[in-house]
């Protein structure tokens, strides 16, 4: 996998180093939510690496079937994936 900032090249990252991945769904309290379509689960991945770095990426990042990068990670290479909540209310 490759990491683009700005369409530029930051870092390569070797899948084999991924330990586990971290889904964050971000919910808000106090408000009104509707999901229409099909979208991500989540909101972003944080992929744990087996020497401790913590690599973050939206999860809009899609594989060429429909899958977010994560999912697709869990489903094929059999990385451990986390599913993790967390909340924040609408005024901070």
């Amino acid at each position: 996998m490759s990491k683009y900032i700005f369409f530029r090249k930051r870092a390569d990252i070797e899948i084999a180093e991924i330990k586990r991945i971290e889904a964050y769904k971000v919910e808000e309290i106090g408000g009104i939510h509707f999901y229409l379509g099909k979208g991500p689960h989540e909101d972003e991945y944080q992929f744990i690496m087996k020497d401790g770095r913590v690599i973050k990426s939206y999860a809009h990042c899609y594989h060429s079937n429909g899958l977010t990068l994560g999912r697709y990670l869990n489903n094929e290479k059999r990385i451990k994936l986390i599913e993790k909540t967390t909340y924040k209310f609408l005024n901070s």
